[in-house]
């Protein structure tokens, strides 16, 4: 929003990115909760690096709460 008002983004650190990934999961879970992602039949999980980053589990119902289960894939990427 920073730059739409015409002002320089404030530095991050991991608490502030950590609640940033936390509400942009709790959407996605939101989002896939009211309408399920069709052909997505097996566990994901997502890796994002970085300050604040975090690993998901996530299937065709929601994000899950972190798992030792199998998954079909493991996504990595910087956040």
């Amino acid at each position: 929003m920073a730059p739409a008002l015409g002002r320089g983004a404030p530095p991050t650190d991991a608490d502030r990115m950590r609640a940033v990934l936390t509400w942009m999961i709790a959407v996605l879970s939101n989002q896939i909760a009211q309408a399920p992602i069709a052909g997505l039949d097996a566990r994901v999980a997502l890796t994002l690096t970085g300050p604040g980053g975090g690993t998901w589990w996530i299937d065709e119902a929601g994000v899950l709460t972190p798992s030792d289960d199998k998954v079909a894939a493991h996504i990595t990427a910087p956040r």
